[in-house]
């Protein structure tokens, strides 16, 4: 009996061509989980006036951080998926797919088909939910499963930001990766969402000013506070003190309001308090990609130079390292026990 294993992640162009780009942000920006406007207006706005106007500007950016194997979050991702099969031996059967572009999901429910698995165990690879990337992404799985008629069972992990399979890898990679490193502050900078998002789910949100670090979860899934807890959880397994870490929100566009505070404004008020040297995590992504490397590899250290601070060091993130592959191993077995501490966060399809 073989259990299969898919991993889900947000997804990237073909290419860094400019028509590839526009294809993928069309297909992402269309989603109305990440544009939440009426249908006719999100077709509007996305085809004829964000994808003409973003699309050359992203192309660009993908460009300078393309490798000859490709992007980075695909390669990340497919090592990951292979490293993990060949962990796992060959009563697991694991696929990578992505919410966006390819492989697509669809693919990946035939080869499981094929490969006559009896039951399927699905880790999207976002840390902390949000309806833009988890529910997107587990709503899409079983629109997908429903569709090809897979009869078997299919169970979603919806978050894992607070288990420690997810906590202790990331916090002993973080610190491996800058022992021999000189900084003098933390930054875990995660992906921002819109305030209206994030009002949607967790209402008892709008109570929250931009400094509040949710030191208490208003509401089990609020993707805010889930970012706060997971900071705090690394830097206690990393025995870094409060005074010497920030959390702050990157990838904001548009002209609506997104949770706060964000990290290009705070990069500049951390330099004013004398943090010259700095190391920053990206703790919401769990491969490096055009938001890790290139928008805080290239852009952010680029403002912070130019603010006065001397020395930016960028995390990776968690990628195919042996450790996560060992822990999204364990994950895989936990998920697969039904062990009760995954109690909320499975989701039976």
């Amino acid at each position: 009996m073989k259990t299969g294993v898919l991993l889900v992640n947000i997804g990237t162009p073909d290419s860094p061509e400019k028509k590839d780009v526009a294809r993928y942000l069309q297909e992402f920006l269309m989603d109305p989980y990440v544009i939440d406007r009426p249908a006719f207006f999100r077709w509007i706005l996305v085809n004829l006036i964000i994808v003409p106007l973003r699309s050359g500007k992203s192309a660009h950016a993908y460009k300078s951080i393309w490798s000859q194997n490709g992007s980075p979050l695909m390669v990340h991702s497919r090592n990951l998926a292979q490293e993990l099969q060949q962990f796992m031996g060959e009563k697991y059967h694991v696929e990578l797919a992505m919410r966006y572009g390819k492989p697509h999901i669809a693919r990946a429910f035939r080869r499981f088909a094929e490969a006559g698995v009896e039951k399927v165990l699905v880790i999207p690879q976002y840390p902390q939910f949000a309806e833009s990337s988890s529910l997107s992404a587990l709503e899409r799985v079983d629109e997908i499963r429903r569709f090809a008629k897979f009869a078997k069972p299919v169970t979603v992990l919806r978050e894992f930001y607070q288990l420690p399979e997810f906590i202790k890898t990331y916090a002993s990679l973080i610190s491996e990766y800058t022992s021999n490193r000189s900084f003098d502050h933390v930054l875990f900078s995660f992906h921002g969402i819109p305030e209206r998002h994030l009002r949607k789910v967790a209402p008892e949100s709008a109570n929250c000013s931009p400094e509040s670090m949710c030191k208490n979860l208003c509401n089990q899934l609020c993707y805010r506070g889930q970012c706060f807890a997971t900071a705090r959880n690394l830097a206690l397994h990393m025995d870094v003190k409060p005074e010497n870490y920030t959390v702050s929100f990157q990838s904001r566009v548009g002209g609506d309001r997104w949770i706060g505070p964000y990290t290009d404004k705070i990069i500049k008020t951390l330099v004013d308090y004398g943090k010259k040297n700095i190391a920053v995590v990206c703790p919401s992504f769990t491969a490096d990609c055009l938001e890790t490397i290139e928008e805080i590899g290239q852009k952010l250290r680029e403002t912070f130079q130019n603010a006065g601070g001397e020395n930016l060091i960028l995390v990776p993130s968690l990628n195919a390292s042996h450790r996560w592959v060992e822990s999204l191993a364990k994950l895989v077995q936990r998920m697969e026990s039904r062990q009760e501490n995954l109690n909320g966060l499975l989701i039976d399809l």
